[in-house]
């Protein structure tokens, strides 16, 4: 009867590491200016009037230069931008 339980202990303990190991390696990569640039481009989809698209499109294109200009220099910060934001277009 231990074999038995044994068996399915380890069984079940396999499935739930198995499992944990999962949820963990698919975590995105997040990065706050990504989310709120990824945020500005879909306002910028459900508008239908054109000056309103015109200026948020302008927003937004100023918000990823601005973006762009505070992470120069930071290798590590712009790969991790970068990773954000292509996950979330």
């Amino acid at each position: 009867m231990t074999a038995f339980f044994y068996f399915y202990a380890m069984k079940y303990f396999y499935l739930l590491s198995v499992f944990l190991l999962s949820i963990i390696s698919c975590d995105a990569p997040k990065h706050p200016d990504a989310t709120s640039l990824c945020q500005c481009w879909s306002m910028l989809r459900f508008e239908k009037i054109d000056s309103i698209s015109n200026k948020m499109a302008d927003s937004c294109d100023n918000l990823y230069k601005n973006i762009i200009v505070k992470g120069e220099g930071y290798e590590e910060w712009n790969a991790l931008f970068k990773a954000a934001y292509n996950e979330c277009r």
